[in-house]
């Protein structure tokens, strides 16, 4: 297995929608794994020259898990206003959209090499993390201002800190940590979601990255990075 790992820096804010949301616009605080791979399907359409299918279908093949992380954060809402034609008459229309400001997002991907059989992987992988340039709305740009990747082992994990966000299916117990459950779309079905655990601290009006330490379920593999666990 080969681990992409991308640090974003937003140009200013971001903001990913929850799709269930009406009249406002929440935002999850985390890229979702259906957000990653849209972001990892593109950076290898980009860096091989694809199609959006034939990008889709690689990044399907090819891609086994996705996890992120962020330093420390806050959250605010803003009034959208927004201006359409219909015949000769302006309408207007307006919503609250909310908005994540944070320093850095951190992006994890693991991919199955074996799976990969177009030229250099690791040239490519290197491609892919730079050519990240929007994670959410049209508005929400990022730079990546470094990008790892490293080769890493797979071992069944018995407990231990989770690096990034992971399914709660896989976590048998929570030991030590504060974190947010959150429902999110899975990575490659938008509309199944499945319910995620956040290593995230809520300190009155800001978040943190937290140690959270967890007892995995029997058979679960993980591989291990930034000196904690995330699922494959």
């Amino acid at each position: 297995m080969l681990l992409l790992i991308i640090d974003c820096k937003p140009s200013s804010l971001f903001s990913i929608k929850l799709p269930k949301s009406y009249q406002s616009q929440p935002s999850f605080l985390l890229p979702p794994p259906s957000t990653l791979f849209g972001v990892y399907a593109r950076g290898i359409g980009v860096a091989l020259g694809l199609s959006q299918q034939e990008a889709q279908k690689l990044a399907t093949e090819t891609l086994v898990n996705v996890s992120a992380s962020l330093e420390l954060s806050t959250r605010s809402g803003a009034l959208i206003r927004r201006w359409r034609i219909e015949g000769e008459t302006p309408i207007s229309d307006a919503m609250v959209r909310e908005f994540i400001y944070t320093t850095m997002l951190r992006l994890y991907f693991v991919v199955d090499e074996g799976k990969f059989k177009l030229g250099d992987l690791e040239k490519i992988l290197y491609l892919c993390g730079y050519s990240c340039s929007r994670i959410g709305d049209t508005e929400s740009i990022v730079s990546s201002s470094s990008v790892k990747v490293a080769k890493v082992c797979v071992e069944e994990v018995r407990e231990g800190r989770i690096a990034g966000y992971v399914p709660e299916d896989v976590v048998k117990k929570i030991s030590k940590g504060g974190y947010i459950a959150v429902d999110m779309p899975t990575m490659l079905d938008a509309k199944r979601y499945k319910t995620y655990i956040l290593p995230i601290s809520v300190r009155e009006k800001y978040y943190t990255q937290s140690d959270v330490y967890v007892t995995f379920r029997d058979g679960v593999s993980c591989i291990k990075v930034d000196g904690g666990y995330l699922n494959v």
